[in-house]
Parts: structure tokens; sequence; C-alpha cells
């Protein structure tokens, strides 16, 4: 038993290493270039794209998954199908992908300011942090929901309890960092910063590894 676990988890400690290099090589770059340790990290930069890519991934093993769940139902009742999580997840990591690149929720939390006249101050400032913790909250009641299907893929519960954690932690992190309020100086701040990305970097590479465990599952049942 012990055996087979450890086979399964090879894929999160595969994307795990992957990440923690990319960290790594972010930082020490940035350092080397006499820039703080999050410039690489920043939008538009290196470790955003990939971010994406890894988002990416995790929306296609999604879709891998659908079709071979969805292909042994019949379509008329789809929302109560095996295959409707992963229909679901592969539009919800697809939408997280295009929100990394493009910053969709920051873009809200401007238009929020925006449309309810709200003057900025730095706690208004963190309004986009709220909007990731949403975007945590609903993934959870979807997976909630969804429970009966995700039953079958009990075995990587500990993994995806852990990627929960990391990101209410990034969320955390992200907060502090965000302005300068809480940590005033800047060398530290961006440290924290740094922080955060990389919580987001591994928590996705868990995911991921998550989502080829749950890929190897499902060609199973």
């Amino acid at each position: 038993m012990r055996t087979c676990e450890h086979a399964q988890f090879r894929s999160s400690q595969f994307f795990l290493s992957m990440d923690i290099v990319a960290i790594l090589v972010a930082i020490v770059s940035a350092l080397a270039l006499g820039h703080y340790p999050n410039e690489f990290m920043k939008e538009g930069e290196a470790l955003t794209w990939f971010s994406a890519l890894q988002l990416l991934a995790i929306a296609l093993m999604a879709g891998r998954i659908f079709f071979l769940r969805q292909r042994t139902v019949s379509f008329s009742k789809f929302w109560k199908s095996a295959g409707f999580i992963w229909f679901l997840l592969f539009w919800g990591f697809l939408f997280l992908c295009l929100d990394e690149l493009m910053a969709i929720h920051e873009g809200l939390d401007r238009t929020i300011h925006y449309i309810l006249d709200i003057d900025r101050t730095n706690l208004t400032d963190r309004l986009d942090d709220a909007i990731v913790l949403l975007y945590l909250c609903f993934f959870l009641v979807v997976l909630y929901w969804q429970r009966s299907e995700l039953q079958r893929y009990r075995q990587v519960a500990p993994l995806f309890k852990l990627a929960i954690w990391l990101v209410l932690a990034m969320i955390f992190f992200d907060t502090l960092s965000h302005t300068n309020d809480i940590i005033a100086d800047k060398t530290l701040n961006q440290w924290v910063a740094a922080t955060e990305d990389s919580l987001k970097i591994i928590a996705e590479g868990l995911l991921l590894g998550i989502s080829c465990d749950c890929l190897e599952i499902a060609k199973k049942l």
C-alpha cells in the first residue's frame, strides 16, 4: 500500500522539484542583477508565464479526465454526470490561466472602485486579495457539491489539503506585502512578495501533480 501511495505522489514530487528550481533561478538571477528578489515574479515576467503554463496544464488534465469520465454516461443529465466536475475544473483553471496573464482580478478591483466611487486606501487597495479569496471559496464549494465523484480520488486528499493551505498562505503574504503600511521596509516587503509568489507556484505544482495522479486513477475507473 505504501509503495502504491508513493508511486502516486511521484508526479507531485516531480513538479514540486521543478517549481523549486524555477523559483531559485528567478530569485538568484534577480539578486545577481541587483534587483529585488521578486523582480522576475512580477506581472509579465518569466515566472508569470511559468505560472500560467502550470494552470493551463492543470486545465488540460481536467479536460482529459472529463472525456474519460463523460464517455460512459448520457449527456441528457450533464450536470449530474461524473464528468461534470472535471468540465468545471477545465474552465475554472483556464480562467485562472487567463487571469494570471491578464490580471483579471486586479481589473475587477479597479472596476469596483470606479463603479462604487471608492477612494483608494491601504484597506480598499487589498480588494483584489479578497477577490482571490472568493475564487478559492467558490472552488471549494464546487468541490464539495461534486464530492461524490471526487471521493474516487481520495488518495490525493493529503496533497490537496496541503495545496489549499499554501494558497491561503499565499493570500496572507500578498495581503501583507500589498502596500507598505504593514511592512514599511521595502526590501523586506519585496522578500515577502517573493514568498507569496513562490507559494503560488508551489501550490500550482502540487495541483498539477494531483491532476496527473487523478488522470491515472480515472483511467482505471
